[in-house]
This record gives C-alpha cells, structure tokens and sequence, in this order.
C-alpha cells in the first residue's frame, strides 16, 4: 500500500494546499499497473457553494479526456450541503469526504481538482491510497468512471439522462440530487427506464423513484443511510431529495451501451431541478462527455421560480421612454427563470412605466413578482389604479435574486392588469437606479371553504383497486350530523367527526390522517 497525501514535506504542520482561484491541481500522478483503494479529503472554503465549484477529474492510461468528472460535493454525495452520511463507497463523514470505490489502471492514473469558486481555497488536505501491482491488469478489467449531469428545469417531453455510455462494462450506482418548483414532492412518481445495447423497450422499468432508491411511499420515514442505498436529504420545505443507491450485486451489465434514464413525476408531467452522479466500469476507450456546466449554472437554487410564470421579458413597457434591455443571467446563477431578466435603465428618482400582465379574465388575482437585486439597481414603488400596492428595494452589493414580492387583491378592468413602476431613488451605496425584473406569477384569487368536518375511516368493499363501491354506500354519519354523535367505522372503531383545515391551496390531504 502506497499514499500519496497533502502532508507538509519540510516537517512541519501545514498538512494542506491551497487552490488559488481557477487553478487545476494534480493531487497525483501515478505510474501503473495498479489499483487505487481509497480517496480522502477535507475542505476549508469560504464560498457557500464550492461542493458544486470545485471540480474532480481522474484520468487513466494517459488519455485526453477524463474518465471522472464531478463536482466534488456530488462525486462524494450531494452538493445540496455537506450532510452526514455513510456507505460502503462513498460519504460524509464528521467533517471528511471518502471514497472506497476500487480504481485500477494499467500505465497511468492521474488525479486533479480545478477551482472554479472566485476565490482562493485556503486548505485543501487530501489523502489517496493505491496498490502497486506486480503484473498487467488482464485485459477484461474495466475502468472506473463517474459523470454528473444537470437539467435546471427539466424536459417535459422527454426522461431526464443520468448516462448514456457506449462500450462494454457495468452499471454499479447513482446518487441524485433533486428540488420541486411547487412546494412538492410530486416527481418523485417518475419511475426509471434502463435501455441496454441499443434496445427499443427498456429491460427495465422501475416503479417510482423513491421505489428505485430501495425506499418507498416518498421516503416517508425520512433520512437514513445504508451499505449501499440511503437517504442524505429530505427537506419538505424546500421540496428537496439526496439519495444514494450502490448496484453490487445487482450491477447492470452492458456489451455495447446504457441509456439510463428516470422520468421526472409520471409521464415527465413535473418540472424539477435534477442532477446526479453516476457511477460505472467499462473497457476504455469511453465515449466522451458532454461539457460540464459552467460554475454559475451549477450552484443549488436559492430560490425557485415556479413553473408557467409570465417572464418579465416578454412584456411590453407602456407610455414611457425609459430605455430597457433582456439580459442573459447566467453567469450569475440557475435562479432566474429562462435565464433572462427583464432590466429597466431608471435615471433619476420619479421616472416610471407601465406594464400590462396578460389574460386576466377572472375578477380577483393574486401576483408574485420575482426581482433582482445588484450594485447598481434602485428602488421603486408599484402602484396599480394610481393606489401603491408594493415596493421594492433592490439594492446589494452583488447580482442576487431577490425573491419575490406578493401584490393581493387586484381587480382586473376590462380583463387587464396594469402595473406601474415608479423610481423612488437609491441607497447611498448603489451606483445607479435601474431595476431587473425576472417573472410575474399570476393566480386568480380563489374562495375555498377553510375548514370541513371528517369522519371515518369506513369499510370500502371492492372488487378490484379500480372497481370501489365504498362511495356509493351510505353511512349512518351521512344521515345526521351530529358532530358529538360516535359512530362505528372499520373494524368497529369508534369514530367521530373531525374538524380539519384546508391548505393554501385548497386541498384536504386526508394521507395519514386516518388508521
């Protein structure tokens, strides 16, 4: 057993490196046959998102394209955040980061890491444990590969791709990090589609994807790890999943290629952020990656726009001469939507326009307006019928989104909605009063009745799961109401009405609520 390590050659204690900003780094290169056992590091990095901007490659037998390419945070479990966890390959352990998969390679392995975050890394401690190998690796062995892919917001007319490989190998493990646009889980309905050597129909074809991670019912008992399958993440309020599944026994094998694949809700009907890791082996040469998204598009949301919004750059400015201009947002993170905003060029304090927001053919409408913050932007107050309704201060000291502003209660005239936007100056420190404008989310204001009386639960004879006639029974609670009265449900339980709340949104989620 050899390692080749961070550790201080003068004798002293800087057991670390530094990664200056956008420096590749050889952590090491060495000279074959043999196998690397283990891969270890810990990092000091004051960006928020460097699980995501720094960046692992491994090469072997000399080629010219990496074999491994990852963001760090993900080759070893998520770039979420660092979260505790730990399997039999790969984890977060109290600080450290590991990997345990097998590597081999026959001449050459060459390991770097590439600092994408802005900044200096100031400690870096890396430790990577190989055997030296006294003969030639047989010629069936494969290599080791791992590839991250990302879809900000994904497809829905198609899967979304977690690899598709050419060659002869075996599939042995993905983790996945994924984030609802709707304060939901519902992607999880996506069952995955594996294509093997070209063919038509997948050989396989999952259940769900919480089913595929060896889990189930939305990973209803929550975070958990396991040798080879587990949980990492399960944040409801941000519609977030990080989970891990390792294929040892169950490898997919492959003499040509794979196409894995996994839909995002049934039939790709949601939306979602979804990137994963996949991990696999197979005789060199692979095929070659696709390129790695840039570091902006690779950093966790920070706010989630949600779907079927009205883009602010699509509307028309009205009854004003104030220049404005679409910009392309990318450089500056996943958030906006599109990845273009809408930026109004304001002058000088009191300039305003107008924007008229499209179909409001109901009465009442609700709308979330989803701005930028920068260096050089204003404030400005929104009036609607010449009444203020919002303002917004958009001032901060880099481009940021800035969330939203919720505007209630605005009776459309005429079926339209016409917002005015007027400068009202700037904080000391902005360079200018302009504002950017991402997209309106536009919902009519509906009445839901707040609150129901429940009873139950009641047998529901059936003769199959699509053929209940439990609905058409009726039970001796539907003949009175008489919320004090007891009444007998399944099994002779004693049941009484239940008085239960909506949500916002207007539906009564009865999962759980009854034995």
């Amino acid at each position: 057993m050899i390692q080749i390590s961070s550790y201080d050659t003068t004798g002293g204690n800087n057991d670390r490196i530094t990664l200056t900003d956008g420096e590749k780094v050889v952590l090491a290169n060495l000279k074959g046959p043999g196998i690397i056992s283990r891969i270890w590091c810990t990092i000091d990095s004051r960006d928020p998102y460097f699980l995501r901007r720094i960046v692992l490659r491994i090469y072997w037998d000399d080629e010219q394209d990496p074999s491994v390419e990852v963001p760090i945070g993900d080759f070893f479990g998520t770039g979420f955040q660092y979260k505790n966890y730990i399997s039999a390959y790969t984890g977060m352990s109290s600080g450290g980061y590991y990997s345990y998969f097998p590597m081999p390679f026959n001449k050459s392995a060459k390991i770097e890491v590439e600092n994408q975050t802005g900044q200096d890394v100031y400690a870096f401690y890396y430790q990577i444990d190989y055997q030296k190998l006294e003969k030639p690796l047989d010629r069936d062995v494969g290599y080791f590969h791992s590839y991250w892919n990302r879809e900000i917001r994904t497809n829905k007319k198609e899967n979304y791709v977690i690899l598709n490989a050419e060659g002869r190998g075996q599939f042995v493990g993905v983790n996945m990090s994924m984030q609802g646009y709707n304060q939901n889980l519902w992607f999880l309905e996506g069952d995955e589609m594996v294509y093997v050597d070209n063919e038509i129909t997948p050989s396989i074809h999952g259940t769900g994807t919480e089913d595929f991670f060896t889990s189930g019912w939305y990973f209803s008992n929550g975070e958990y790890s396991s040798p080879y399958n587990g949980l990492i993440i399960k944040d409801d309020s941000l519609s977030r999943i990080a989970a891990y599944r390792f294929q040892v026994g169950d490898a997919i094998p492959f003499k040509k290629s794979i196409l894995f694949t996994i839909e995002h809700g049934h039939s790709n009907e949601e939306i979602a952020d979804y990137s994963s890791t996949a991990f696999w082996y197979q005789k060199e040469p692979h095929k070659k990656f696709p390129p790695i998204l840039k570091a902006s598009l690779r950093i966790p949301l920070r706010i989630t726009v949600p779907v079927n919004v009205t883009e602010a750059e699509s509307l028309d400015i009205q009854d004003s001469g104030i220049k404005s201009e679409i910009l392309d947002m990318s450089d500056y993170g996943p958030d906006w939507s599109g990845n273009k905003q809408l930026q109004i060029n304001f002058t000088k304090e009191a300039e305003n326009f107008k924007l008229e927001l499209p179909s409001a053919t109901e009465d009442i409408y609700n709308i979330d307006i989803f701005y930028t913050k920068a260096p050089e932007y204003g404030n400005v107050d929104i009036y609607y019928l010449g009444e203020k309704v919002g303002g917004i201060n958009e001032y901060y000291d880099k481009v940021y989104p800035g969330g939203k502003i919720t505007i209630n209660g605005l009776k459309s005239i005429d079926g339209k909605i016409t917002l005015e936007f007027v400068s009202t100056g700037k904080a000391p420190k902005s360079s200018g009063y302009g504002i950017g404008l991402d997209a309106f989310k536009i919902d009519p204001d509906r009445i839901y009745i707040s609150e129901w009386y429940v009873i139950g639960p009641f047998q529901n004879p059936h003769a199959s799961d699509m053929d209940r006639k439990g609905i058409d029974i009726i039970y001796s609670p539907e003949k009175e109401f008489d919320t004090s009265k007891v009444y007998y449900g399944v099994d002779s339980q004693e049941v009484k009405w239940k008085l239960m709340k909506i949500s916002e949104d207007g539906y009564l989620n009865l999962w759980n609520k009854f034995d």
